[in-house]
């Protein structure tokens, strides 16, 4: 198990169930590695350091959540022990969101146009080759919303470049300009076995005002069964176009004029509670599926859907950083029958540590309903009033 943090402990309490699990980590207070069997403190943006772990314990098997510094490891042992999973190639160019671009439209596929640029002036000469303003700007390499920006004229362009560079992560390679794509955002959990889509959970997306990635995702996805036919078929070409061979992928999509449209990929299980809502609405444990595959067992059976519960899950978010101050009392959810999941990342008069950008994350929720788009509603006023009952001084 690559990475011991918080959003990592639902696939490495899964992976508990069925082996003896390492759990590495650079941070000795990661909150997985006192569940591990084999903890080891170790940088998880440092392959070889992973491999050598790895090589040592003769593991069957490496996953990832919900982790994109974890990726390139994963992919490294994979490599070196012949295990399944994402060659490194594969997994480099998911990452890689020029080389994405490269490779989708080499496949006849849509994806935003796409420029790397390494100054304000090539940013600047970039953005009528993209279609104009608003255009986003982000880095090369990267996910869950880090260092991207929605520039709206040129006067915005220095400070989104000095955000994505901020975003910088290990392997970054610098900064894109890329088409804003308008039209309806969805969500993808897909998972491919041997090449080949095995599965695809579509899902509603939510926003919050001026926070560039989804705040929340809503099960079962509204669409008619036309476009859930064409979304998927998609996905298909996607991962065919990418290489995914085994294992799950998270897609974000927009749905423009009949056209789905692929913004980015991240080749692991998706954070911000996707597998518990999947596991919620359809008694689907992908957390399950995601270990059994990659120890080289068939996950397909793991994945055949069992109910059909509306649900939604959203982010607690605020703007800005500091030490959180409660308010009110947190109790006044937590009991509510529909609420499933309440879960916070702060505490009172300790400082917030989980940052976006200029936002906090401060916890998350997860609720159910009687239809998709109620849960959406219900799951927003959960986490909007759980924030405004907490202040960032």
């Amino acid at each position: 198990m690559v990475g011991a943090g918080p959003f990592q402990l639902e696939i490495l309490r899964a992976a508990k169930r069925v082996a003896e699990v390492v759990v590495v980590d650079g941070s000795a207070a990661a909150p997985g590695l006192a569940l591990g069997d084999l903890p080891r403190v170790v940088d998880i943006s440092d392959a070889p350091a992973v491999v050598e772990v790895a090589r040592e314990l003769q593991v069957n098997g490496v996953v990832t959540a919900a982790s994109d510094v974890a990726v390139p490891a994963v992919s490294a042992v994979v490599s070196e022990l012949g295990l399944t999973g994402l060659a490194p190639d594969v997994a480099q160019r998911c990452r890689d969101k020029l080389e994405c671009f490269r490779a989708v439209v080499a496949a006849g596929r849509r994806i935003p146009e796409t420029r790397a640029v390494s100054d304000e002036q090539e940013a600047a000469a970039a953005v009528p080759e993209v279609g104009g303003y608003p255009a986003i700007v982000k880095p090369r390499s990267g996910g869950g919303g880090r260092g991207v920006s929605l520039v709206r004229s040129a006067s915005e362009l220095p400070a989104a470049l000095a955000c994505a560079r901020r975003a910088y992560g290990p392997g970054a390679r610098g900064v894109l300009v890329q088409e804003f794509i308008g039209g309806r955002s969805v969500g993808v959990e897909a998972f491919f076995v041997a090449g080949e889509l095995a599965e695809a959970f579509v899902l509603d997306d939510q926003f919050e005002a001026d926070f560039i990635s989804p705040a929340g995702h809503s099960l079962p996805a509204t669409l008619d069964a036309q476009t859930d036919r064409a979304v998927r078929a998609a996905v298909a070409d996607f991962g065919k176009a990418l290489g995914m061979t085994d294992g799950p992928a998270n897609f974000d999509l927009r749905q423009m004029g009949g056209e789905t449209v692929m913004l980015e990929i991240n080749p692991r299980l998706g954070g911000n509670s996707i597998t518990d809502l999947v596991r919620a609405c359809h008694g689907v444990d992908l957390a399950e599926a995601t270990v059994l595959a990659a120890l080289g067992n068939d996950p397909r059976p793991t994945l055949q859907r069992k109910t059909l519960q509306p649900t939604a899950a959203r982010l607690i978010l605020c703007r800005g950083h500091g030490v959180a101050r409660f308010t009110q009392p947190m109790a006044a959810w937590a009991g509510h029958p529909d609420v499933l999941t309440l879960d916070l990342l702060v505490s009172d008069g300790q400082p917030a540590l989980v940052r976006v950008d200029e936002w906090t994350l401060l916890g998350r929720t997860m609720v159910r309903a009687s239809d998709s788009a109620a849960a959406a509603s219900f799951a927003a006023q959960v986490a909007h009033d759980v924030a405004a009952a907490i202040q960032l001084q």
